[in-house]
């Protein structure tokens, strides 16, 4: 009988992530990060695949756009991920796959690592979102 190929897990496809805003060191959700390991900042630039930082009032979201004149850097952080449970407690807080959408991006310092997002054009926030200058939340 052939063997059925297993899915891969989030965290055997790529054991870093790429977070910014409330995620970030001194900042309330960092704490999900406790036992993953720090591995420095990094920047999205604005040519990486269209993302731009906007803000939802409490936090911000990072969008992925179609639109050139909206694409800026987006700054944040990379964390080796350690386990399942904190990948699972990352995709609780960010509601995926139902809020935010994750996919694997190449940092320029760091390498490949996960980041959370929401794509413009089917997401019922946007006309309430400010972009974030700079991209540093």
């Amino acid at each position: 009988m052939p063997s059925k190929k297993t899915q891969q897990t989030a965290l055997e496809q790529c054991d870093q992530v790429f977070v910014y805003g409330t995620l970030k060191q001194h900042h309330g959700n960092n704490d999900l990060l406790r036992t993953a390991t720090y591995i420095g900042k990094s920047t999205l630039p604005q040519s990486k695949k269209g993302f731009y930082m906007a803000s939802l009032g409490a936090f911000p979201v990072v969008i992925q756009s179609n639109n050139p004149e909206l694409e800026h850097e987006v700054h944040g952080e990379v964390y080796q991920i350690d386990s399942e449970e904190t990948m699972q407690a990352l995709d609780f807080l960010e509601g995926y796959p139902e809020f935010y959408q994750r996919q694997i991006i190449n940092t320029d310092e760091y390498g490949p690592a996960w980041i959370y997002f929401m794509y413009e054009d089917n997401n019922r926030f946007i006309q309430r979102l400010e972009l974030v200058e700079g991209g540093n939340w």
